[in-house]
Parts: structure tokens; C-alpha cells; sequence
């Protein structure tokens, strides 16, 4: 199982990795002197980097975003292993956040920084939960009273209230002391909310599903958009329409490059090697 989720999970990260040390080479904008005194070992590196291993082997990236492709490595890695400790014991994902808390924080290792997998993990295991658990269908069909509309409103206001208190609390709440309620509780409350609330809307729902199919492409490439056509995107009228435009355009080149996986091939030999 976790050798077909990795190839199925960074295969698409290969594709555009490689792709973009090619595309960035045939422009003449790859620089790689910084990377090693021979050509040899800047192609090593290079190739770790394309593997999504640089970040776990502490070796040079091409895009700093893409510390997250180590990320989803070791939350592979690590599925099994806490699907196995939630078959024994269902508390046991409530207590590996605790174990993972108090470790990080006695042995004076704190924070591991925005761009460390272990600041996440406590986002990864509440994901795993809500899975196992079926919890936002729990929430779905929560009854705190009786009356149907009452009811309704009730945890519309809660959730509600949730997310105002989190926006409010954010900045307030030092990341190095409670990195979890950062990224992890505030998310949580968040996303409970847009799936009880938003996502049940059909047309809201189909847009984030479009969006959804792209969400790793758009990933990897927002970079890209944000730094090599910075004088087209920071020219935008409104500062807040930035993002906006940064993701459309980094859709439009995501759904190019699913159109390119699927006419060389490239999806087809990612198949046949995750069926073998």
C-alpha cells in the first residue's frame, strides 16, 4: 500500500519537477553553480530535488515550497502505523498528539519550524481521525436540541464563533509556544465549518472539486507564477486580487500540465508501475 501511494502521490511532482528544470534550463534561467564545484554533483542533486527527497536530505531545492513533497513522504510512511495504533486503541490518535506534544516541548526541541513535517503531524493525525470517524458526518447529525431549526442555527453560530475567536486569537497566540493551534485546531474549525456550510452547496462544491483535481499542480507551481511574472501579477489593481490571480494562473498551467501527462504517456507508465 504505501509503495502505490507514494508513486500515485509524488508522480505527479516528478512530472513537474523535472519539467521545470528543463523548461528553466532551455530559457537560461537555471543556475545551479551554488549547488557544487562539478557538474556530477549538481546533477545529483538536482535528481534528489526531482525525487521530492531534498527537504528530508537536507540538500538544495529548486522551490521552497516544495519542502512539502518530504512532508507527504513521511505522513505515508506513517498512515499505516497510526491506522494500526486506532485498530488497538481508539484514543490512540488523541494520544499520539499528546505524546508528539510533550516530547517536541521536554526535550527543548519546540518548534520545528514552518516547513518541518513534525509541525503538522498533529494536523495530519486530527485528518486521520476525522476520517476514521466519519466526524464531520457526526457533526452533520449532531442534536443539541430537539427543534430541528434551532438546532441548525446553534451550531451555525458555534462554528461561527469558532472561527471568529480563531481569527481574533491567531496573532495573539505565540506560534513557537502552541504551533498546533495555528496549524492544526484553527484549520480543524475552519474546515468543519465550509463542509457543514459551504461545500454543501452544489455549485460552491463543484468549483472547489475543479479546483480540487489541481490542487498539487497549483501547488507546485504558484511559485513560479509569484516570481517570474511578478511585473504582470503585482501590477493588479487591487492588492487583494493577487492570490486570486496567482492561483488562476497557476491553474491554467496545472490543467496544461495534466493535458502533457496524459498525451506523452506519462500517466499510463505511472500506472503500469503502480500496478506491478
Amino acid at each position: 500500500w504505501v509503495k502505490k501511494r507514494l508513486i500515485s502521490t509524488l508522480s505527479g511532482f516528478w512530472f513537474v519537477a523535472g519539467a521545470s528544470y528543463v523548461v528553466l534550463y532551455l530559457f537560461g534561467r537555471l543556475n545551479l553553480s551554488k549547488w557544487g564545484d562539478n557538474n556530477f554533483k549538481r546533477i545529483l542533486l538536482a535528481s534528489i530535488d526531482c525525487l521530492g527527497l531534498s527537504d528530508l536530505l537536507g540538500t538544495n531545492t529548486l522551490r521552497g515550497a516544495w519542502w512539502y513533497m518530504g512532508a507527504a513522504i513521511i505522513f505515508i510512511i506513517l498512515l499505516p502505523l497510526l491506522a494500526w495504533i486506532l485498530g488497538k486503541w481508539k484514543l490512540g490518535g488523541l494520544v499520539c498528539i499528546g505524546l508528539l506534544s510533550a516530547v517536541l516541548r521536554i526535550t527543548g526541541i519546540g518548534f520545528p519550524g514552518g516547513t518541518n513535517a513534525f509541525s503538522f503531524l498533529t494536523a495530519f493525525i486530527l485528518g486521520v481521525l476525522s476520517q476514521e470517524y466519519h466526524i464531520f458526518n457526526w457533526f452533520h447529525c449532531l442534536h443539541l436540541v430537539k427543534n430541528e431549526k434551532i438546532n441548525d442555527l446553534l451550531k451555525f453560530c458555534l462554528t461561527a464563533a469558532g472561527i471568529a475567536f480563531g481569527i481574533w486569537s491567531y496573532s495573539k497566540i505565540p506560534l513557537k509556544v502552541f504551533w498546533e493551534y495555528h496549524y492544526a485546531i484553527v484549520p480543524f474549525v475552519l474546515i468543519l465549518f465550509l463542509v457543514e456550510y459551504v461545500f454543501r452547496l452544489k455549485k460552491v462544491r463543484n468549483v472547489f472539486e475543479y479546483f480540487g483535481k489541481y490542487s498539487l499542480d497549483i501547488w507546485l507551481l504558484h511559485t513560479f507564477v509569484r516570481d517570474y511574472l511578478a511585473r504582470y501579477v503585482w501590477n493588479v489593481k487591487y492588492f487583494l486580487l493577487v492570490p486570486v490571480v496567482i492561483t488562476l494562473i497557476s491553474l491554467v498551467l496545472g490543467i496544461i500540465v495534466e493535458v502533457a501527462k496524459k498525451y506523452s504517456g506519462y500517466n499510463k507508465m505511472i500506472h503500469y508501475f503502480i500496478k506491478k
